[in-house]
This record gives C-alpha cells, sequence and structure tokens, in this order.
C-alpha cells in the first residue's frame, strides 16, 4: 500500500511539472504575442491576455499539485481539484463552442455564405471574425503565389509588403490549401472569397 502511495504521489509531481513548464511557455508566448502590434490588433487584445490567464493558471494549477502531492495536504489537494475540474469544464464548454462556430460556418457556406439562415448570436460572431480577418488581409497587404502545375513542393507561396503582418503570411500559406480545384468558377473557396458578409 505504501508503495503504490509513493508511485502515485511521483506520478502526480512528475505530471504537475510537466504542467507547470507548459504553463510557463504559455505564458511566455502570450507575453511575445501581446509585443505584436498587428496581432494585438487583430484580436482586439484578447487572445495574448488569454494565453497569459491560462498560462498563470496552469501554473497556479500545477503548484497546488505539487505541493499537495509532496505534503499529502488536504490544503493543496482540494483547491486543486476544484481548479482541475473546473478547467476542464471550461475547455469542454470552448470545445462546445468553437464546434458550434465551425457547423455555424459550414452552414452558412451551404447558402451561398447568405447570414440570414443563421441565428442574429452567430451572425455577429462570423461578422466579428470577417472583420478580424479583413483588418488583417488589408494591413498585410497580402501576395499569394500559387503553382497550379504541381511542380513545386509547396502549392501556396504567401508573403506581407508589410513586416507588421508577416505572421499572417505563414498562416495563410499552413492553412488554406488552395489547389486549381479551389480555383474553378463556383468553388466554395470563390465564393467566400469573394463575399463580405454585409
Amino acid at each position: 500500500m505504501h508503495a503504490w502511495r509513493s508511485l502515485s504521489r511521483s506520478i502526480l509531481v512528475f505530471t504537475n511539472v510537466l504542467f507547470l513548464l507548459l504553463g510557463s511557455v504559455l505564458v511566455s508566448i502570450g507575453g511575445y504575442m501581446a509585443s505584436l502590434p498587428a496581432l494585438t490588433e487583430f484580436s482586439d487584445g484578447g487572445v495574448a491576455s488569454s494565453v497569459i490567464m491560462c498560462g498563470a493558471l496552469i501554473i497556479l494549477i500545477a503548484m497546488l499539485g505539487c505541493c499537495g502531492a509532496q505534503w499529502e495536504s488536504k490544503v493543496f489537494l482540494f483547491p486543486y481539484a476544484i481548479l482541475v475540474l473546473v478547467s476542464v469544464v471550461a475547455q469542454l464548454s470552448l470545445a462546445g463552442f468553437l464546434t458550434h462556430v465551425h457547423s455555424s460556418l459550414v452552414e452558412v457556406a451551404r447558402h451561398n455564405f447568405d447570414l440570414s439562415v443563421l441565428a442574429p448570436a452567430d451572425q455577429e460572431t462570423l461578422r466579428w471574425i470577417n472583420k478580424r480577418f479583413k483588418y488583417v488581409y488589408y494591413g498585410c497587404g497580402l501576395d499569394v503565389d500559387i503553382d497550379l502545375t504541381g511542380t513545386r513542393s509547396q502549392p501556396l507561396i504567401a508573403s506581407c509588403s508589410n513586416p507588421e503582418f508577416s505572421w499572417f503570411a505563414t498562416f495563410v500559406e499552413e492553412n488554406c490549401p488552395i489547389g486549381h480545384k479551389q480555383l474553378q468558377s463556383g468553388s466554395n473557396f470563390l465564393k467566400c472569397a469573394g463575399r463580405v458578409f454585409p
């Protein structure tokens, strides 16, 4: 029994040390994101502060877990369990929200990008997303070179005339696998790219 408790305590300490490192990395990434004016403007400042807050919360949870496991103290383990439960519920809620946004995008694509088919709250969410991407797109001065011959290893190469938005060119290259099919008349890509939500 003592060996099992010792093993479980060691596992708990080890995993919380890993989470402590993860939280530190998130705080660093959030600080870096906050130092980029273009990215802060793109996200209304919310993304960087959210990443920093998530990192700080993970650090707090990890410290409570390490202290609780090391000293087998309920003073640390009880708030640790509560915070873990709250963070799991928050993550599930966020996953549900993102799934809902994705299904809204799929639904509006089915109706030729007519937002009137969605509920008013979903319309506002998609308008906000569209507004943010338009801000970055025009601020970047995006130039895209698409290889339709299939001879290049990377079919799409993007660049920004404004160096403050260079991160957006990388985002486009990694997340927009555009090929010949997407450029055909009537494709979903052209319908979406040519449509500005009212």
